[in-house]
């Protein structure tokens, strides 16, 4: 117990503590910071932009399979099978030609057979199994071309993360608890530190799944593609250029399109009734 009370980090008084834990935040943020650009600074360069991108690609990119189940839903409204009203979703045509929905929007037409909530369905829909396996081709083909870190990188950097918060964090608290037991309340700057210093290690840290690259991919598919916006407001309904305008931009970019209504779901705050009625908008369809 006494060498806990008594060492060389315990013994520093006031600002000299505070000048050798500074050091120790900048140390720790710096090597976390070097280690995520010898990843993401591998020697590759970024794809050049194809005429026609796949918009489920790109939406995997950018939000993994969530952003893949918005796009294969508002497919499936493009197409008449799904019809959405009050916030929830009913499928109102379950006749499939093979030729048109993919092994991913024929599971959603058969999987989903009752009026649910949309969020409900979002947050369900992307944790499936046959999600994950529809969207395991575009995550092995990003990260060939260097878009996507890979799982085994993703998982180093994480442990870079927790560990060095976890540093930052008990060397604070433990210098902390020390002042305290010694008498010694002026801590407020350490306590601080202690709280702040993980947060900054965090927001260096945390988005680790796209590599720089991907970032680079995805801003020149933008510019490329940035008239798409301006087209939207005079394309017919079934145009599937609606696809790439959501994979690019996000499904908020529907706004003002024959799809806002589905874009709105997206900027409501989702708590609509999940009970078992369409409403009106569909009709006796509902459940096939």
């Amino acid at each position: 117990m006494n060498i806990l009370l008594n060492n060389p980090i315990a013994n520093l008084h006031g600002s000299d503590f505070l000048r050798f834990y500074i050091v120790v935040i900048i140390l720790t943020t710096l090597s976390c910071y070097i280690h995520i650009r010898i990843i993401n600074n591998k020697d590759s360069n970024v794809p050049s932009i194809p005429i026609n991108p796949d918009p489920y690609e790109i939406a995997f990119l950018k939000g993994k399979t969530t952003e893949v189940v918005k796009l294969a839903f508002l497919k499936l409204i493009q197409l008449n099978y799904v019809q959405v009203e009050d916030n929830k979703i009913c499928f109102i045509n379950r006749i499939i030609p093979n030729s048109t929905l993919s092994s991913l929007e024929k599971y959603f037409v058969d999987y989903y057979s009752d009026p649910k909530n949309f969020h409900d369905i979002i947050n369900t829909a992307a944790k499936l199994k046959i999600t994950k396996e529809y969207c395991h081709r575009y995550s092995l083909k990003l990260q060939k071309y260097n878009l996507l870190n890979s799982t085994e990188s993703q998982i180093n950097l994480l442990k870079w993360n927790i560990f060095g918060s976890l540093l930052l964090f008990s060397l604070g608290a433990y210098k902390l608890i020390v002042s305290l037991i010694n008498g010694y309340n002026n801590v407020g700057f350490t306590a601080i530190l202690m709280v702040i210093s993980p947060l900054i290690l965090y927001s260096i840290c945390h988005n680790i799944r796209i590599t720089k690259n991907g970032k680079k991919y995805l801003k020149n598919l933008r510019f490329a593609f940035k008239d798409i916006k301006k087209q939207s407001k005079h394309l017919v309904a079934s145009d599937p250029k609606f696809l790439l305008l959501a994979g690019l931009f996000g499904v908020s970019s529907l706004a003002g399109t024959p799809y806002e209504s589905y874009s709105n779901i997206f900027v409501s705050d989702g708590s609509g009734d999940s009970g078992s009625s369409c409403g009106g908008g569909c009709g006796g369809g509902c459940g096939g």
